[in-house]
């Protein structure tokens, strides 16, 4: 374990937060602490003296000599925190059916691995957080170029696991598996992945860190034993930011509208980077899109609710640009309707709406219903294109019949989000008649009967159909008042033309058809 060039040590050991070197590596035995961290650039033979940290790596075998350790082990944490444990087995073991004793381990568990696969600055490397989902263990950064385990641990493997006081950690034969490192990967519903790359001159990207958000009803939005808090690497470093704490997994409850997710910048490096946002049915109320503001850019960039997203950006020398809270995420409506209105114009139907701002739309559906329930598009305005400002829209429906209309408007993201106004409705009298039929055809099982103008009196309405033969029989008793009565059928008719009759004591009768749909 030489010392470099510049006199690091190629070995170290974790206390009280931070990585030491050993004083004598001659007399420190291997079994004097749990776990150790080691930087590895070559075998001893051929390799030559290390003048510089350009000399190319060679692949090297370290084989460790000693007794099988057998029989249960426990590792204990009197002060809690974060601590080195080691598995003592010349076996993988599954992390997720050792005991947990003491209070305060999060319910589901939880720990850290060195993933030397990762890329890095310098491509040595970086700690992934990985929680259990239920089935597996998730990772907070996809995998890099090699294959390194997200369940079970490699026997001479350490990790990093976040102890409560007083909490025990036991190994035990049972804890065995003779299952191979993969590189399974199964993400769940309502998680969230974000992966920072870094972006090399040749435009090939490494994976250099991650930060994973799972969303569940259980869960709390207070920072709690069931977050994981983040372990910073030697170069880069990327984490959530809640409530004064740096996590690699945040555990939130179900998204709300406007609710943000921060993101925290640390030790980056004068280049180009990339983040994926790999987001896995993301369920949130309708019309919730996703967004990711860059403070420094002063724009939003919409993602995907259940795809992977990319956003470039570059790292300068300007402090605006490697600000640790440059990023966050937001979960706003996908459109703000300021404004909805239908007004009747003759025949016509104005329609005029205001939106507070548009990003990421794509267009403008105008629909409308006879029945308030059954929608269909009658327009298509397509939108003005992205823009902070409040835009307004007008779109006119002509030539309408005398009967009652619904209206909404539906956007369509970009990204397929939609999201509608409230509806309005408008009711169509006939200037040319005092009675008459609207809607017609009558596709509600309700005939609604207009009556203008017409006399105050008791009328009597009967439902033929084209033989004559009375189908159903009502009363209204009518005020005098330009009035909409609905006349619902009691009971299921054919479809097909039929007669309103509409009579009263001394006065015309009056027959209308009607279409039943």
């Amino acid at each position: 374990f030489d010392l470099s060039p510049t006199n690091f040590a190629g070995i170290k050991y974790y206390s009280s937060g931070s990585w030491l070197g050993p004083t004598d590596v001659n007399n420190t035995s291997i079994n004097s602490k749990e776990g150790w961290m080691l930087f590895v650039r070559g075998d001893r033979k051929g390799f030559g003296e290390i003048t510089n940290q350009y000399k190319t790596p060679t692949i090297t075998t370290l084989r460790p000599r000693g007794q099988i350790f057998i029989g249960p082990k426990s590792v204990t944490s009197a002060a809690g925190g974060l601590t080195v444990v080691g598995n003592p087995y010349a076996s993988s073991v599954d992390y997720n059916s050792m005991t947990r004793t003491g209070s305060g381990w999060p319910s589901n568990p939880t720990y850290y691995m060195w993933d030397p696969y990762l890329g890095g600055s310098t491509g040595q490397g970086a700690f992934v957080t990985l929680t259990w989902n239920g089935t597996d263990f998730t990772r907070t950064s996809t995998f890099g170029a090699g294959t390194v385990d997200n369940r079970y641990i490699p026997s001479g493997a350490a990790i990093m696991v976040d102890f409560p006081a007083g909490g025990v950690l036991t190994f035990n034969e049972t804890d065995k598996n003779a299952a191979n490192t993969t590189t399974a990967f199964r993400p769940t519903r309502n998680q969230l992945q974000t992966v920072l790359q870094t972006v090399d001159t040749d435009s090939n990207t490494y994976v250099l860190d991650g930060t994973l958000l799972l969303i569940d009803p259980a869960f709390s939005n207070k920072v709690d034993m069931d977050d994981a808090v983040k372990i910073n690497n030697f170069t880069e470093n990327f984490g959530l930011f809640r409530n004064d704490n740096i996590l690699s997994i945040e555990r939130k409850n179900l998204i709300a509208n406007y609710d943000t997710v921060f993101f925290n910048l640390g030790q980056m490096r004068l280049k180009k980077y990339q983040f994926q946002i790999i987001a896995n049915q993301i369920e949130a109320r309708p019309g919730t899109a996703l967004f990711l503001e860059d403070l420094y850019l002063k724009s939003k960039t919409a993602l995907s609710l259940n795809d992977t997203s990319v956003y470039n950006f570059t790292i300068t020398t300007d402090t605006g640009s490697y600000a640790r809270r440059r990023f966050h995420l937001l979960f706003n409506p996908s459109v703000v309707y300021t404004n909805f209105t239908a007004t009747a114009l003759g025949t016509m139907v104005a329609l005029d709406w205001k939106v507070a701002e548009e990003i990421n739309i794509n267009r403008y559906e105008v629909e409308r219903s006879l029945d308030a329930v059954n929608f269909s598009s009658i327009n298509t305005q397509v939108s003005n294109g992205n823009t902070n400002a409040a835009v307004t829209y007008q779109i006119l429906d002509k030539d309408l019949l005398p009967g009652i209309y619904y209206y909404r408007i539906k956007s369509i993201s970009n990204n397929n989000v939609v999201a509608y106004t409230n509806v309005e409705k408008i009711t169509f009298m006939n200037p040319n008649s005092s009675i008459y039929i609207a809607p017609n055809p009558v596709i509600d099982n309700i005939i609604h009967l207009q009556m203008n103008t017409v006399s105050a009196g008791k009328y009597t309405v009967r439902l033929l159909n084209n033989a004559g033969q009375e189908i159903q029989t009502n009363t209204i008793n009518h005020t005098g008042a330009n009035t909409l009565h609905a006349l619902a059928l009691n009971q299921i008719i054919a479809k097909g033309t039929y007669q309103v009759e509409l009579s009263a004591k001394g006065k015309k009768t009056m027959v209308l058809p009607v279409l039943i749909q």
